[in-house]
């Protein structure tokens, strides 16, 4: 999904897991996933010793403490949006 009208750059805390690597799918925490973005760049926080990432979502799911999912090599796990005014 590359960076165009309707998508905004988002941070995102993934709840459980590796550091997300870029390109990872960022899904819809429901009964049916739907993909809603990807994961461009994502690093261990120096502040919370947690991974966080920025990636690209759909406009429609970019509020402050939706809860997501990230698809990763071993299933999907679970994350929430953040902004940096949380922090």
């Amino acid at each position: 999904m590359s960076h165009a009208p309707g998508v905004h750059v988002v941070a995102l805390v993934p709840a459980a897991g590796p550091v997300p690597p870029p390109g990872a799918e960022v899904l819809t925490a429901d009964d049916k996933p739907r993909k809603i973005g990807q994961i461009t760049s994502a690093a261990v926080s120096y502040a919370t010793d947690q991974p966080v990432a920025l990636s690209y979502l759909k406009r429609s799911y970019d509020s402050p403490g939706l809860e997501v999912a990230v698809l990763l090599a071993g299933g999907a796990a679970p994350g929430q949006v953040f902004w940096p005014a949380n922090a």
